[in-house]
């Protein structure tokens, strides 16, 4: 068991940190005591048999149920991360929002955060073989108010649509002693 848990958690931890380089993070520092805690709170989700319980306020946390005969602890790791990260695909840098949708990846990509820890539990029925995975981060993320900071493009130009608008419409508009002025981009002309 000991060996399966070494490799989980090896697998698990170099997949974030692959992660993390594409978005060019420093990579995560493993924490026994984060671990410890993610072992914990994976062992009571298998004995509940879902991954509905309280977690723990001072970390950053992503879960995870697999559930697949050919799913074991040893693979988990790696399997879950890649589920967290695929988030990403619904995350916009140009107009960044937490949501259910995409608050995995922004946690595995986190730039402030600096610690990981993972556990993973079994629970195999007579049908189902159901495997839970918690990865707990340290200093947590996910902050409103950080994210343009934190979560960074895995290409540092972003140019997509949204972006574009983004900047074009700050560049329009500035004020002039109290008044909003529109400068028009086209024709290098001010409008009042």
């Amino acid at each position: 068991m000991k060996n399966k848990f070494i490799t989980f958690a090896r697998h698990g931890f170099e997949e974030h940190n692959n992660f993390r380089a594409l978005h060019h993070v420093s990579p995560f520092k493993w924490s026994d005591k984060l671990a410890i805690q993610a072992q914990k709170l994976a062992y009571k989700m298998a004995l509940k048999g879902s991954i509905q319980i309280p977690g723990i306020d001072l970390f950053g946390e992503n879960r995870a149920k697999l559930s697949a005969v050919n799913f074991d602890c040893e693979t988990a790791g790696e399997e879950a991360t890649k589920i967290w990260y695929n988030q990403g695909n619904n995350y916009s840098y140009a107009d960044p929002r937490l949501n259910s949708n995409t608050d995995s990846f922004t946690q595995v990509i986190w730039k402030e955060t600096r610690d990981i820890g993972m556990g993973c539990a079994q629970r195999k029925g007579t049908l189902s073989n159901d495997i839970f995975v918690v990865a707990l981060y340290y200093p947590p993320g996910n902050s409103p108010r950080a994210l343009r900071q934190n979560v960074v493009s895995p290409s540092r130009n972003v140019n997509d649509a949204y972006s574009s608008i983004f900047r074009r419409r700050n560049k329009l508009y500035k004020t002039k002693r109290g008044q909003l002025v529109m400068r028009e981009q086209a024709h290098g002309k001010k409008q009042q």
